[in-house]
């Protein structure tokens, strides 16, 4: 996957709001060394600031995250029912 130069310059100088905080999930008490995956967290309405970033939008950048984690979502979610 190719993200724009822009979009990099975003990830390492965010203007409104850092996209890579995510919202911890408690550690799984059935698989401490496999913890579920934490998902983003969704930027708030006010986070966009409406200008036509493309691939620098925040909304771009946090869809791209929230792919990542629901491809590892379900890969984690295999991983558990390969071990029962």
């Amino acid at each position: 996957m190719v993200i724009s130069s822009a979009a990099n310059h975003y990830r390492t100088a965010p203007r409104h709001v850092n996209i890579g905080d995510v919202t911890q999930s408690p550690p799984s008490t059935d698989s401490p060394q496999d913890p579920p995956p934490a998902p983003p967290r969704e930027p708030d309405a006010l986070d966009c600031c409406d200008s036509g970033c493309g691939d620098a939008c925040v909304w771009t950048i946090y869809r791209l995250a929230k792919d990542k984690y629901d491809a590892d979502l379900e890969a984690w979610q295999i991983r558990q029912l390969l071990k029962d």
